[in-house]
């Protein structure tokens, strides 16, 4: 789906967590990026850190 189609901005979410990355220019390939809406990126964000321990808050 495109942003016209959306009708809204899309989010570009990193499919592995930036700070897994050393080099912004590593983390911003590509391939590990994809566009989502602000829906699912909200979503997405949320299950990566009730999935990995470092994002949990105590």
């Amino acid at each position: 789906m495109t942003e016209e189609e959306l009708g809204r901005q899309l989010d570009v979410h990193h499919k592995i967590p930036y700070a897994n990355f050393k080099s912004n220019l590593e983390a911003n390939k590509l391939e590990h990026l994809t566009s989502v809406c602000p829906a699912c990126h909200t979503k997405l964000e949320a299950q990566l850190r009730r999935e990995l321990p470092l994002f949990r808050q105590s």
